[in-house]
């Protein structure tokens, strides 16, 4: 980004550049920025004062939606490194807000019609499977809440921590997640036997 108003995306030989005018008001530019893991979408802060993030096709440079507003939460993913877009870049998770009970699941082929899970308290964190078809959620519960992307439904509730779960990460084999908690342990889950495999 650049305080112009303008997004550049360079070629990796830094060769060729393109740029699109986001906004007439320069002094409010921000760029904050996550890529989609195929390199082929890039979500950005278009408007600072409105924290609104849109989505670009990196090879048109073509805006191709605006992310539903959620006030700080997609400048936190992005500045925090947390992940944002599935690994196989077709699906974008979100909170509407910091505290909300609900994460978004967008399609980016389907951006208008986002599905929503629904959590008894405040989603703290998530993790997409390796494979993309499964996402799994954490809130305050000590409950690892498991959905299929393609609908959106819940799958599985995996219990065996004591107290609350402070992160979780995908395995690298699909349909397996690694947490921690506050109980000192580090868990490894098989989503499809619905139990733990190792603690």
């Amino acid at each position: 980004g650049h305080t112009d108003g303008h997004l550049f995306f360079w070629s990796e030989n830094q060769k060729e550049t393109r740029h699109v005018l986001l906004r007439d008001e320069a002094s409010t530019m921000s760029f904050p920025c996550s890529f989609s893991p195929d390199g082929r979408r890039v979500a950005v802060m278009t408007d600072a004062l409105t924290a609104t993030f849109s989505v670009f096709d990196t090879r048109t440079v073509v805006r191709q939606f605006d992310l539903p507003r959620s006030t700080s939460e997609l400048a936190d993913l992005i500045s925090t490194g947390t992940e944002l877009f599935s690994p196989d870049s077709g699906l974008i998770a979100l909170r509407r807000s910091i505290r909300a009970a609900d994460l978004l699941l967008i399609d980016v082929n389907e951006a208008l019609f986002p599905k929503i899970l629904q959590h008894p308290s405040a989603v703290i964190t998530k993790s997409f499977s390796a494979d993309s078809r499964t996402i799994a959620t954490i809130c305050d519960d000590s409950v690892i809440r498991v959905w299929t992307t393609q609908d959106g439904k819940l799958s599985r509730r995996l219990t065996g921590h004591v107290g609350p779960i402070t992160s979780i990460e995908r395995w690298p084999q699909p349909g397996w997640f690694v947490t921690a908690g506050i109980d000192e342990t580090v868990r490894i889950w098989c989503v499809q036997a619905g139990s733990e495999w190792k603690t």
